[in-house]
């Protein structure tokens, strides 16, 4: 049993001056993103349509080709941070950076066949359409990512456009989906709107790389969709609990450190792993503290592609021992702390340690551990966490908000 509970510094149902309160991005923000979002979305849906009637893009296709062009429309699916609800605000800005990810589908036939000049021409159509908007809104315009265009919004946040193929046969299968799901429970969410990402179920999802290899299986659907299920199974201190160790990346890694993904997969694993239920945010950052390391060490798989190593990836070994140390430190750090620290004031020290001042200068916050897990177990149980918001592929309307 832990001798400190730090969970009234982090997180208070109903007060506003917790640490997870100041991770939050502001109203102002997120409404900055969403009208930038859907400005990306409108200058893509008529950039591909006026390519279609463009010749020198038509000139350099062959007849398959071409019919396939002709035939596309772009869907879009929000991803990433904003999508799961784990988006916080970064601790040093600049250089770290608000990540917003939006992804571009688009069916596309013949795909065993490596239709590169269908990928080039994507490429250009979306790099010259943002580029545009980008004039317009004094936005900063990158098309040097591999798997992405970027625009800058500000110096605090930027938008990443990556572009994915679904297979033209199984979009068919899609579009047939689409037109029978209000018929079909599974399809649809609670409040009865079309859940896109059941219609697509396993069918393979391609990411456009910008060199080669040209396509690389990849379905953030998917993943999203499994992070939402653990969601639903963990409740609401999971997804604080992976926000806690993302703000902690942040703050020590001014660039670099963990992936964002690898962390909530290491807090998912201890949260799985676990026989009895995390009573409080301390308790759960805690265990995951404990074990933080050694999962780092042993390698981080994705859940749904058990195949794809998550964590390290594209590291060399100094990169990765200095993670790992790192990541010890602060394992040992909040170990003795919350186990068998001196006083409430050092409590409070280690974890401005690694938070920074984020975290409120409130030793009297800092409780017993058996005293707030008690608290905890007699009184009523938190509210569930709020869905995030969700759009719809086909125009990115927004039908239901978090």
């Amino acid at each position: 049993m832990p001798k400190y509970d730090v969970t009234k510094l982090m997180y208070v149902r109903s007060e506003s001056d917790r640490l997870i309160n100041k991770l939050d991005v502001d109203d102002y923000r997120v409404a900055l993103m969403k009208a930038a979002r859907t400005k990306v979305r409108n200058a893509i849906k008529t950039a591909f349509t006026a390519a279609k009637t463009n010749e020198t893009y038509m000139a350099r296709m062959n007849a398959a080709e071409r019919t396939a062009f002709i035939n596309i429309e772009p869907r879009f699916w929000p991803q990433g941070s904003l999508a799961y609800g784990t988006q916080n605000m970064p601790s040093h800005t600049p250089p770290q950076q608000i990540d917003v990810d939006d992804g571009v589908y688009l069916p596309i036939e013949a795909l065993r066949d490596k239709p590169i000049v269908l990928k080039q021409v994507f490429f250009e159509i979306v790099d010259t359409a943002l580029k545009e908007l980008a004039v317009l809104e004094n936005w900063g315009f990158d098309d040097q990512k591999s798997t992405c265009v970027r625009v800058e919004l500000d110096a605090v946040t930027h938008l990443d456009v990556p572009l994915y193929a679904i297979p033209i046969e199984r979009f068919d299968e899609l579009q047939k989906a689409m037109g029978r799901a209000v018929l079909s429970r599974e399809a649809v969410t609670d409040d009865g709107d079309i859940n896109l990402r059941a219609l697509l179920g396993e069918q393979k999802v391609y990411l456009a790389l910008r060199e080669r290899p040209h396509w690389k299986e990849s379905d953030p659907i998917r993943i999203q969709e499994w992070f939402e299920g653990e969601q639903k199974i963990f409740g609401s201190i999971f997804t604080r609990t992976c926000r806690y160790l993302k703000a902690w990346r942040d703050f020590n890694w001014f660039k670099g450190g963990p992936s964002s993904i690898a962390l909530m997969i290491c807090v998912w694993e201890t949260f799985n792993d676990r026989k009895t239920k995390f009573y409080t945010d301390s308790e759960a950052l805690l265990a995951v503290a404990r074990e933080l390391p050694a999962r780092l060490e042993a390698g981080v798989k994705n859940p749904v592609a058990p195949e794809e190593t998550v964590f390290p990836r594209d590291l060399d070994d100094i990169e990765f021992n200095s993670i790992i140390r790192q990541t010890t430190l602060f394992s040992e750090d909040i170990r003795t702390s919350l186990e068998s620290g001196t006083s409430r004031l050092g409590v409070v020290e280690t974890m401005i340690k690694h938070w920074g001042t984020r975290v409120p200068h409130r030793a009297d916050w800092v409780v017993s551990a058996s005293s707030a897990t008690a608290a905890v177990v007699t009184s009523t149980p938190a509210e569930p966490q709020p869905k995030p918001e969700i759009e719809t592929m086909r125009s990115g309307t927004e039908f239901r908000s978090g």
